[in-house]
């Protein structure tokens, strides 16, 4: 395939609608060469003509690395080398992404809570505080929708042989069909092997389960130490739940239990859903939703079975309906909350 020289300059010009008819085709030239080069053209394209609304996309996650790449380039001769990304990255050269960003830069820094460290130039580490979700575009075109207080570790370039996630919290998953390299999902020991398909994983820190849930495609769990000695296959509409306590597994489908079904797969489109929940799972979801602190006053009577749903809702509205039927007050001021029982 023959090379088309400095590129990035003239992907810049191109653009800025500055290329003349030889650079124009040069750049369409260039395009048309694989569909990576279309697909990296057409991103570069919708980040540059449309205004930016949230910060915390690929796009970010991908200029700031290459930002923190030439620093350590030019700062540490000695600094770990980052191997040219052998698909769609490869035809976009740090100078190209150096340039760009220097037009972005405004934007690139505007997520003030959303941590993103990329350890060695080797790791791709993202992390979200309670109250906030975002989504990511992995190097071999998946996407991630990360939960708040999640966390997700990822290789700057998947290998020729495998391409593997480790997770904490929850995260839905559309991953890219890869025949060649299996995609795998690490959770709180928990094993999720993909080839191509959606589907979501909870196993936030601290809590006794973790639940994997299929939308489309198939899946195979493997539970950590190879319980049983086999792994267990899930088709779309199904899920499981693993016990850490128990070291077992709970299966459910969608039409036997709709509200968890949701609850695993429609988060991400603004969706709370309650399903049986006690006092401190109450609390969990809002404070994790929502990023406010929660205290008590008084002592809450009866036992809370609550179950209910809400799409994007201001938090207010989904207190004013819990209170009157769980029969509280409450006050909310700024981020800390209090539940006042009589």
């Amino acid at each position: 395939m023959e090379k088309i020289t400095n590129i990035e300059l003239k992907l810049i010009k191109y653009l800025r609608g500055q290329a003349d008819g030889y650079e124009k085709g040069e750049v369409e030239r260039w395009i048309n060469q694989s569909p990576s080069n279309r697909f990296e053209f057409e991103k570069l394209k919708s980040f540059w003509a449309k205004e930016i609304i949230d910060p915390k996309t690929i796009h970010h996650e991908y200029l700031k690395h290459k930002i923190w790449q030439k620093h350590l380039e030019e700062s540490n001769a000695n600094a770990v080398q980052i191997k040219t990304w052998k698909n769609y990255w490869r035809a976009i050269a740090a100078s190209t992404i150096i340039v760009l960003a220097a037009s972005f830069m405004f934007y690139l820094f505007r997520a003030e809570n959303t941590t993103e460290v990329y350890e060695e130039a080797v790791q791709v580490e993202k992390i979200n505080p309670i109250g906030q979700k975002s989504q990511i575009q992995l190097p071999d075109g998946s996407k991630v929708w990360l939960n708040a207080d999640s966390k997700i570790t990822y290789p700057v370039e998947f290998s020729d042989s495998i391409r593997t996630i480790e997770l904490i919290g929850e995260a839905f998953f559309e991953v890219v069909k890869d025949q060649e390299r299996p995609f795998i999902v690490h959770a709180d020991g928990l094993e999720v092997k993909v080839l191509g398909t959606s589907f979501n994983v909870e196993a936030y820190k601290g809590n006794n389960q973790i639940g994997v849930t299929l939308l489309e495609g198939v899946v195979k769990v493997v539970a950590p130490h190879q319980l049983i000695g086999k792994e267990h296959k899930l088709t779309p509409g199904k899920g499981l739940v693993y016990s850490k306590l128990k070291n077992s597994f709970k299966p459910y489908t969608k039409e036997s239990n709709e509200d968890l079904f949701n609850k695993a797969t429609e988060w991400r489109n603004g969706l709370l859903v309650f399903d049986g929940d006690d006092l401190s799972g109450f609390i969990e979801q809002i404070t994790r939703w929502y990023g406010v602190e929660v205290s008590i006053k008084g002592s809450p009577k009866g036992t809370w079975q609550l179950k209910g749903t809400f799409k994007n809702e201001y938090l207010t509205n989904i207190l004013d309906v819990i209170s009157y039927n769980k029969d509280f007050e409450y006050e909310l001021d700024n981020k800390k909350l209090t539940l006042i029982f009589n």
